[in-house]
């Protein structure tokens, strides 16, 4: 879903979100379609996991909310460090 129209992810994340509560679904993939939902509202992601490619040709996180805690929010769904993810998008 997280690559569905914005109107469809808006509209499908509320049961998203229910079956991660529910057990049914990890929060973990759930977290992509959160993030990408907040930046197609033009808010600040929670879980870093939408980045683009900056003018050097890098990747680079979308903006953030409370940066200083996002470790902290990405564990507690299971996601590694940021570190750790934005390491997999480096160029060999």
């Amino acid at each position: 879903m997280q690559h569905a129209s914005p109107a469809l992810l808006k509209q499908t994340l509320p049961a998203m979100k229910k079956a991660a509560r529910d057990g049914e679904l990890p929060w973990s993939t759930v977290a992509l379609s959160i993030d990408r939902d907040l930046l197609n509202d033009y808010k600040k992601q929670l879980y870093g996991s939408q980045l683009f490619m900056n003018e050097a040709g890098k990747p680079e996180l979308s903006p953030v909310e409370d940066e200083s805690r996002l470790d902290e929010r990405r564990a507690s769904i299971g996601l590694e460090p940021i570190a750790a993810y934005l390491r997999r998008f480096e160029a060999p």
